[in-house]
C-alpha cells in the first residue's frame, strides 16, 4: 500500500512539474572567448548552467533555498574514462542493431503528410518557446569593411539588436541577453499529437522496424 501511494505522489509530483511554467535566461559574451550562463527556474526550483573557456564550468541547483553546487570541469582521466564507456555503449548498440541505418532507409520520410505534420509541430515548438526579450549588445567588425557595412544596413532593421559597427578591423565585443518562459505540458502535448497522428504514427513506425 506504501508503494502504491509513492507511486501515485511521484505521478502527481511529475504532472505538477510538467504544468508549471519554467522560465528561462541566457546571458552570453563573445570576446576573445564565448562563455555565458544560462537560467531554468519553475517554482522553487532553479538551475544555472554557467559554461565558458575563461570561467570554471559550474551546475547550480537551488531547492527552496538550498543550494547545490557542482563543478563540470573534469580531469584528463576522467575524460579518457567517460570516452572509452562511450565508445563501448556504443559498440554494444551497434551489435544489437539488425543492420545499419542507411540513406535507403530515409525514403520513408519522403511523405507529404508527415513533413507537413512535423513541420507544423517544430513550428509550433519554436514558437511556445521563443524568448520574450531578447537584446544584442556590443561592438563588432570583420577584416573586409564590406560585410561591416552590410551589419550597419541591417541593424537598424531587427528590433533589439544594437551593435556598433567597427571598421577598423575584425573586433568582436558583444553580448546577449534572452528572457523567455514556456509550459513542458504544452510542449509535450505538441509532441504526442504529432507522434499518434495517421502520418506519424506510420513514419515512426515504420523507421522503428528497419532499424
Amino acid at each position: 500500500m506504501v508503494v502504491l501511494w509513492v507511486i501515485l505522489g511521484a505521478i502527481c509530483l511529475v504532472l505538477l512539474l510538467l504544468m508549471m511554467p519554467i522560465s528561462y535566461e541566457i546571458f552570453g559574451r563573445w570576446g576573445q572567448t564565448f562563455g555565458g550562463e544560462v537560467s531554468l527556474q519553475t517554482g522553487p526550483l532553479r538551475v544555472i548552467v554557467v559554461f565558458g573557456k575563461e570561467k570554471e564550468k559550474k551546475l547550480v541547483i537551488s531547492v527552496f533555498g538550498i543550494v547545490v553546487k557542482k563543478t563540470l570541469h573534469k580531469e584528463d582521466k576522467e575524460d579518457d574514462e567517460g570516452k572509452d564507456k562511450t565508445k563501448n555503449k556504443e559498440q554494444r548498440k551497434k551489435r544489437v542493431r539488425k543492420r545499419p541505418f542507411g540513406i535507403s532507409d530515409l525514403a520513408v520520410l519522403n511523405d507529404k503528410g508527415f513533413l507537413e505534420e512535423l513541420f507544423k509541430t517544430v513550428k509550433l515548438v519554436i514558437y511556445r518557446i521563443l524568448p520574450q526579450k531578447c537584446e544584442v549588445k556590443g561592438t563588432l567588425g570583420f577584416d573586409d569593411p564590406y560585410y561591416t557595412g552590410l551589419l550597419a544596413a541591417v541593424r537598424a532593421a531587427i528590433p533589439g539588436i544594437k551593435i556598433t559597427p567597427d571598421f577598423t578591423g575584425e573586433v568582436r565585443d558583444l553580448s546577449i541577453y534572452l528572457l523567455g518562459r514556456f509550459r513542458p505540458v504544452v510542449l509535450l502535448f505538441y509532441v504526442l499529437r504529432f507522434i499518434v497522428s495517421k502520418s506519424g504514427r506510420t513514419v515512426l513506425w515504420k523507421l522503428w522496424r528497419t532499424s
